[in-house]
């Protein structure tokens, strides 16, 4: 990952050159979670979620990264 930007209705995922070290498993996050996740034409990964507390952002964005690390390692 290179950049998050998380706000109260999800958050928006850049990837470093635009690329995912394992794409089968990103493939596999976004159906899997296909109401609320969509990979944009310019490569960011939209994920649509409430945080309206800052303190649930935070850790649902670690969530998150942590997923999506465990993923690009082939976990």
């Amino acid at each position: 990952m290179d950049k998050v930007d998380a706000g109260p209705k999800g958050a928006v995922i850049s990837f470093h050159r635009d690329t995912f070290a394992k794409p089968e498993g990103l493939i596999a996050f976004i159906q899997k979670r296909a109401n609320a996740v969509k990979l944009r034409p310019d490569h960011k990964l939209v994920f649509q979620h409430k945080w309206e507390d800052p303190a649930d952002r935070a850790r649902g964005e670690c969530r998150l990264i942590d997923d999506l690390a465990g993923l690009a390692q082939g976990a």
